[in-house]
């Protein structure tokens, strides 16, 4: 997110080419406000069923909804990238297509992720800027 958010860019255009900052395919990505409140819920459960939950958004983002939201959030910056590579995110051999299965987080914590991707990049742009 630093990176297509101009970290180190100043206002100027931003390329990104570095493979495990790309990927084909989706990945299933949460906010890590989101993960707090997960934990929270956690934490105030009268019980735990199932002992373990998958925390995700259930939503899959491709890296072109990254870089659409950030020039959503930035209209005025040039942000291009080189080919894509044939990978999943962070190099992994094979790309994803399904999201998380986050069922029972929402049936037994009362946990649903809230923040969408324009949201979780704003709050990463004020990090960025600071």
């Amino acid at each position: 997110m630093a990176e297509l958010l101009g970290q180190g860019a100043g206002d100027g255009p931003v390329c990104i080419s570095d493979p495990l900052l790309m990927w084909s395919g989706g990945e299933d990505f949460i906010d890590a406000r989101e993960v707090a409140r997960a934990n929270v819920a956690a934490l105030n459960a009268p019980v735990l069923p199932s002992c373990v939950y998958t925390i995700a958004s259930g939503h899959m983002a491709r890296f072109a909804d990254f870089v659409d939201a950030a020039r959503q959030l930035q209209p005025g910056r040039a942000i291009s990238h080189t080919n894509l590579p044939a990978t999943g995110f962070a190099g992994f051999a094979h790309p994803s297509d399904l999201p998380f299965n986050v069922s029972r987080a929402k049936l037994e914590l009362g946990f649903e992720a809230g923040q969408d991707l324009i949201e979780s990049l704003r709050a990463a742009q004020r990090w960025v800027k600071a």
